[in-house]
């Protein structure tokens, strides 16, 4: 085989030259469009990444608004029902009070005071149930009891059939106040009945308490509408 000419050895090399740099430019276009493809699908995860920081972000702070609109609401809803119980409890003390008031004017009332005193030693009497009963009150009531203690010792016999005895105690008054009444006891007062205005008030006010709530303010029987 005889020798390439110098012409055509650099025919060879030319054509080789021209196969590298093609076969150089196709692979640096490879390269290029990899490289672009890989950058898109890049910014396509961290733009997306990025989107949902921000959609987490953004729930979070929604969730955070709704939970402190649902406190705000439940403290206004609370001081909402602190003023209404106020509201009820200032009505309920001033019922009470024009109570008392009315009780203390009774006292000042001798023929009232003198059937109330009667009254509440006979309910004494029948709570102790005993033959020999000692009684004391205000001092400046003493003189109104003992007025009273006869009836009252008639209508316990009348109504248990027993005669008792009855001692007035001139030593161990009840405090002025107590507002009127008395306290009936035996065995030096470790058994007593206590039927003074203010211990006969508070029963009462416990006893109808819930019905007095019931009609002024619809609260009771179940019903709790003034609420909401």
């Amino acid at each position: 085989m005889a020798a390439l000419s110098d012409s055509q050895m650099q025919h060879q090399i030319n054509h080789m030259v021209k196969f590298i740099e093609k076969e150089g430019q196709e692979k640096a276009e490879e390269i290029d469009t990899k490289a672009g493809e890989d950058f898109n699908i890049e910014k396509v995860r961290l733009v997306q990444a990025e989107k949902k920081k921000l959609m987490t972000l953004h729930e979070r702070k929604a969730k955070q608004a709704e939970v402190a609109k649902k406190i705000e609401a439940s403290n206004q809803l609370n001081l909402a029902r602190l003023r209404i119980l106020k509201a009820q409890d200032d009505h309920l003390k001033a019922i009470y009070k024009q109570t008392w008031d009315k009780m203390i004017a009774l006292t000042k009332d001798k023929s009232k005071y003198d059937g109330l005193l009667k009254a509440l030693m006979t309910q004494a009497f029948l709570g102790l149930m005993e033959t020999d009963i000692h009684v004391r009150c205000r001092q400046c009531d003493v003189a109104a009891v003992e007025g009273q203690i006869a009836a009252a010792k008639a209508e316990y016999t009348k109504i248990t059939k027993v005669e008792i005895k009855v001692t007035m105690d001139k030593v161990n008054y009840l405090g002025d106040e107590c507002g009127g009444g008395v306290e009936a006891y035996v065995d030096h007062g470790r058994i007593k009945v206590t039927n003074t205005l203010d211990t006969r008030l508070e029963t009462a006010c416990e006893q109808i308490l819930p019905a007095i709530r019931n009609q002024l303010f619809g609260i009771g029987n179940g019903t709790r509408a003034f609420f909401n």
